[in-house]
């Protein structure tokens, strides 16, 4: 309604001018043609100018109910997030860990075999950027990335030797830049052992704040 008064503001002015001037001129045939020439153009200047105005208000109301939708799908993928990571032991992370061609876990001693973790995070603001791969320092065990699992890998090996933290020799893996925003990553490597028997790996799973969101625990039987 308020459009439409605009329009008719735009409107009534000249037109009033238009009538006022054909009675001065005592209605001359020029004159009023000229009147509804004036009159027609007015009209229509004014009904664009209405129209332009209704597709503006459309636009904005429409606008604000998309920003509005998205808010609320965005609400509720983080409610349904949190129940996920609820369900997952309050851990917004899922680790899972293969030993490629041994379901037994049971490997031969000074023998390479290839190890797949995949890293799932259940909400993009969990990164997945950093693994750490660690053992006891008593333990003789190696860890390589060798041209077939680095190709592979969505992860690279930072340290060729292991660095000493906790008392524990520890290799670290860096997600590629590629990778990065990826919910799901997938490191692969190789490992052997040189100790005889249960022998065991702790794998960390660490956000860009460095802080462990996830530790887990794998074995292997190691043999003659």
């Amino acid at each position: 309604m308020n459009k439409f008064l605009k329009f008719l503001n735009i409107a009534v002015i000249p037109i009033t001018i238009t009538i006022i001037s054909c009675f001065y001129s005592e209605f001359k045939r020029l004159d009023f043609i000229l009147a509804s020439i004036i009159f027609l153009v007015c009209g229509i200047a004014g009904y664009i100018f209405y129209l332009n105005e209704q597709l503006q208000e459309n636009e904005c109301k429409l606008n604000e109910e998309i920003v509005n939708r998205d808010s609320e799908i965005q609400s509720l993928n983080n409610k349904v997030s949190q129940m996920a990571i609820y369900s997952n032991g309050n851990n917004p992370y899922i680790l899972q860990m293969y030993l490629k061609n041994n379901f037994a876990q049971e490997i031969k001693k000074s023998q390479f075999y290839s190890v797949e973790l995949i890293v799932s995070t259940i909400n993009k603001k969990y990164d997945i950027k950093y693994l750490n791969i660690s053992f006891d320092k008593k333990t003789k065990a190696y860890i390589e990335q060798e041209r077939n699992s680095f190709r592979d890998s969505e992860y690279i090996l930072s340290n060729s030797m292991p660095s000493i933290r906790n008392n524990k020799k520890e290799y670290n893996f860096k997600i590629k830049d590629d990778f990065e925003n990826k919910l799901t990553a997938k490191c692969k490597l190789k490992l052997k052992f040189e100790n005889i028997g249960i022998q065991k790996i702790v794998i960390e799973v660490v956000g860009e704040n460095n802080l462990i969101h996830r530790v887990d625990e794998m074995e292997f039987n190691v043999v003659h």
